[in-house]
């Protein structure tokens, strides 16, 4: 990464990025019309080149800090015409939630560059492998099984990854991908940042949004096909795009929720809790879950599927 005093003057002198609301989705649309028509490698390329990999990152530090709702309306943009493609801007704004909370603002205003300049971030892990626990010694040497990267894209430039030193206090270590089936080399310190206890609720919560995102994407396109189909009565009935709707609703209005809560957790509201982050999340997991069997029924119309279960109960 190299030293990250002498990588910040650099970057001081660039102004930070900032949206509008509309370019943030117009940047999404775009990114979504090349879905299907470029290949993955030039949608990657495109989105590096969009200002959308700087999305989430604190203004102050050269992103555009945006709600967590609208980072939200961008994943399920791109989600409706390829899920593969949101997954990879999902898992990049999880990865740069940890860094988010992690180490000294020199040090995560280096790395959030790096976002800026289009370089992608991908956590392995959420937490240090209980049974494979990564060591750093007193002298910073670094060693990742094979096992553990088997997830890492070849087309991801920088790794994150939670570990612990040598007194055994949670860390987080942030290095270039090499491209490779293992990492094993000399960190400096720069590429280790101090991490806190419970660090890492805030970005399961974001990560949770994001994958309700490219749900949500998944089931407005079954919507709309079934609004497509229903005047030519090709086996869809009223009842059925009603339902379907009221499940799309249903997905849509609580990641609104869960993202405002977010919002006010990263801002260190007083009124929002650890728990209350949990609980919210939760929340949206368990309609996940269900709108996710429902997605996956072969045998009726999915969302429909969805909307019958959720009148039921």
């Amino acid at each position: 990464m190299g030293s990250v005093t002498q990588f910040n003057e650099k970057i001081r002198s660039v102004p930070p990025q900032l949206f509008a609301d509309d370019d943030i989705l117009t940047a999404a649309r775009a990114i979504a019309r090349r879905c299907g028509v470029a290949t993955a490698d030039r949608v990657h390329e495109a989105m590096s080149h969009s200002g959308l990999l700087s999305l989430s990152v604190p203004s102050d530090l050269g992103g555009a800090d945006v709600t967590n709702d609208l980072l939200a309306q961008a994943v399920t943009i791109i989600a409706e015409a390829d899920e593969d493609i949101a997954g990879r801007l999902a898992d990049h704004f999880k990865a740069l939630e940890f860094v988010r909370n992690a180490g000294s603002e020199d040090q995560r205003r280096a790395l959030f560059a790096r976002a800026g300049f289009g370089e992608t971030f991908f956590l392995v892990a959420d937490s240090p492998d209980p049974e494979h626990p990564v060591l750093l010694g007193d002298d910073l040497s670094f060693w990742v099984s094979d096992a553990r990267l088997t997830s890492v894209r070849s087309d991801v430039d920088w790794i994150v990854m939670p570990a612990l030193n040598y007194l055994r206090q949670p860390v987080l270590v942030v290095v270039k991908n090499r491209r490779s089936a293992a990492v094993e080399t000399d960190l400096r310190v720069d590429d280790v940042l101090p991490i806190t206890l419970g660090a890492e609720n805030l970005p399961i919560s974001v990560a949770t949004l994001l994958r309700a995102a490219i749900l949500l994407g998944q089931t407005q396109c079954i919507l709309s096909d079934l609004i497509e189909r229903s005047p030519t009565n090709e086996g869809v009935t009223a009842l059925e795009v009603g339902e379907a709707y009221l499940g799309t609703e249903l997905l849509k209005a609580l990641i609104t929720r869960v993202a405002a809560i977010i919002d006010a957790a990263q801002v260190g509201a007083e009124h929002v809790t650890v728990q209350s982050v949990r609980h919210s999340a939760a929340a949206l997991e368990i309609l996940m879950t269900r709108m996710r069997s429902a997605v996956t029924d072969s045998t009726s119309h999915p969302v429909a599927v969805l909307g019958s279960d959720l009148l039921s109960r």
